[in-house]
């Protein structure tokens, strides 16, 4: 289950809403991050969704992707008018049938962004999608299928709207507080600005719901046992309590460090005993899920200054951010490499190769380039600021994104060659941890050429 959140930044004269994302998920389902280009009355009349088709609008607009291979659909996106949306999977009560028809939450997610041109208009097209094709509640395919419901959070440089689905019934409500966060548990209590027309009566026929009492949402659909004393989910809280550390200092470095921060820090960190109050997580034996890419998006008073800070790759914390923008000419689908079930020369995997190397020897390993890693995440901070100030161009934007991708796929390559130079895999892990890493390479049985 993801973790994602918006902010809004009252004290910045630039941004309006800050948004991040970690996109959470099992360890050999890569990501890739794509750019879809506008089309004015597309060639193809038709969209092939995960498990259906639908009729293509006469004009979309250009989008940013964080995707899986597997799905049509995505996991988070931005698009040209400055429409940010995230999803991940709720836990509810609700049992949910295998089907092989329907929108997946990563269609509702895409079509939403291709479609609409402010957040209010984005909800409107993911519910009115889902009453028209029906909802599938698979959200994940790699390794195994998963059903559940789903939350997406849906930001513009203006509104914050959270929307919760329990099979194909939902409900929304704009937020008005300057901060969201979502984390895999149901938020919306009373309070609902808009609902779908069956919801009640569905959970009248249930009997979760009594028409004599107020009709609490999370009440009514969550899933029993799993929130705190302070009826939030543990993640949400966590996450909450980080982002109070900030104290209302919400800078997009700031927002970087926070998702690639573990509980125990420095030298006390292992990648074999994460655990889920690491907001970057690393897969091992008792948590099998990690964060496949991390996401911050700077959505600014004018749509041309956006931009979404990607790493395109697994566990921030040994990673880089690379800033992209619209328009833009650059990692567009079909063109750049993508992660696939299969090991390949993506981005993603050869970051995740060189990952899985480090954390063997994490103490001993990561220090040999964690102080450079630093110093080109500032660099690439620090150039982006100066082009918005000098109002750079377009071209030299997309070369920045460019430059920013060839930088960190030749690092990847030269750490890891420094780090198997001196090669130990002694050290801080464990027997287990290191048979566990052996069998998720097995199961990517392509090599990296």
């Amino acid at each position: 289950m993801s973790d994602l959140f918006a902010i809004r930044v009252a004290s910045s004269p630039d941004s309006e809403v800050l948004f991040g994302m970690n996109i959470n998920g099992v360890p050999n389902e890569g990501q890739s991050i794509l750019r879809i280009p506008a089309q004015k009355d597309p060639q193809w009349k038709v969209v092939e969704a995960t498990f259906m088709e639908l009729p293509q609008h006469t004009h979309t607009y250009e989008v940013l992707l964080s995707k899986a291979k597997q799905y049509w659909g995505a996991h988070m996106g931005l698009n040209e008018k400055g429409v940010c949306i995230g999803v991940t999977a709720t836990r509810t009560k609700v049992k949910l049938p295998a089907t092989d028809s329907g929108l997946t939450a990563y269609d509702l997610l895409r079509l939403a962004l291709e479609r609409s041109d402010s957040a209010k208009a984005a909800v409107k097209e993911i519910t009115e999608l889902s009453q028209q094709f029906g909802v599938n509640p698979l959200m994940h395919f790699a390794g195994k299928q998963e059903r559940s419901s789903f939350s997406f959070l849906i930001t513009d440089r203006k509104h914050i709207y959270v929307l919760e689905f329990v099979g194909a019934e939902w409900a929304y409500q704009e937020i008005k507080a300057d901060v969201a966060v979502l984390s895999g548990e149901m938020v919306l209590e009373e309070d609902l600005h808009g609902q779908s027309e069956g919801l009640k009566q569905w959970a009248l026929d249930k009997r979760w719901y009594k028409e004599d009492k107020p009709f609490n949402f999370h009440q009514v659909f969550g899933k029993a046992g799993v929130l705190s004393k302070h009826k939030k989910g543990k993640r949400q809280l966590l996450i909450e309590k980080a982002l109070d550390n900030l104290q209302g200092d919400y800078t997009v470095k700031g927002l970087m460090e926070l998702l690639s921060s573990h509980k125990k820090v420095g030298k006390k960190f292992k990648p074999s005993s994460s655990t889920d109050k690491d907001l970057c997580k690393h897969a091992n034996k008792n948590t099998p899920w990690q964060t496949n890419n991390s996401v911050v998006v700077n959505i600014r008073q004018k749509v041309e200054d956006n931009v979404c800070w990607f790493t395109g790759t697994s566990t921030p914390s040994m990673s880089l951010y690379k800033p992209f923008f619209i328009p833009g000419d650059n990692i567009y689908e079909g063109l750049f490499k993508e992660a696939t079930l299969l090991k390949n020369d993506s981005l993603w995997w050869r970051h995740e190769s060189f990952q899985r190397l480090v954390s063997l020897n994490f103490k001993r390993n990561r220090p040999g380039f964690e102080q450079e890693r630093v110093e080109i995440q500032e660099r690439l901070l620090q150039t982006e600021e100066l082009f918005r100030i000098e109002k750079a161009d377009s071209y030299m934007r997309n070369k920045l994104s460019e430059d920013s991708l060839k930088i960190h796929m030749k690092k990847i390559l030269e750490w890891e060659f420094e780090i198997k130079k001196h090669y130990r895999s002694l050290g801080q892990f464990t027997p287990v941890y290191k048979g566990y890493v052996k069998q998720l390479n097995q199961e990517v049985t392509a090599a990296i050429e």
